[in-house]
C-alpha cells in the first residue's frame, strides 16, 4: 500500500478544489472567528496569502497562550515527534510550523478523497 505524501503546500493552493477545501479545513480545525472573518476574502489568484495567514494566526495564538496554541497543534494532529523536533532544531519556528500545518490538513484532505469514495 503506498502512503500519501504532501511534498509541499503550493502544488495544491493553484489547484481550486483544494484550495477551498483547504480553507474548509483550516476554519474548522481553528475554530476562530477572527482567523473566519481574515480567511474568507483570501482567494486562488493570491495563493501566498493563506500560509502568511496561517503563519500570522500561529504567531498570534502562541504570544497569547501557548496552551492554546499546542492545543491546535493536537488538534490539527501535528505529531508530537514534529514538534519537538522542529523546537529542538531551531527553536519556536512560525514557518516552518506553518508548513507542518497546511501539509497536515493537506493529508486530511486528501486522505478523505481516497477513502471516501
Amino acid at each position: 500500500m503506498k502512503l500519501i505524501d504532501v511534498k509541499s503546500p503550493s502544488e495544491y493552493l493553484t489547484q481550486d478544489r483544494y484550495f477551498q477545501k483547504l480553507k474548509a479545513q483550516l476554519s474548522k480545525d481553528f475554530s476562530d472567528s477572527d482567523f473566519d472573518n481574515e480567511l474568507a476574502p483570501v482567494k486562488i489568484d493570491t495563493p501566498n496569502d493563506l500560509p502568511v495567514l496561517v503563519n500570522q494566526f500561529l504567531n498570534q495564538l502562541f504570544i497569547k497562550s501557548t496552551e492554546q496554541f499546542f492545543q491546535l497543534m493536537y488538534k490539527v494532529d501535528i505529531p508530537d515527534t514534529d514538534i519537538k523536533n522542529q523546537i529542538i532544531t531551531s527553536g519556536i519556528d512560525m514557518d516552518a510550523l506553518t508548513e507542518l500545518v497546511l501539509k497536515r490538513e493537506l493529508l486530511k484532505i486528501l486522505l478523505r478523497e481516497k477513502y471516501s469514495s
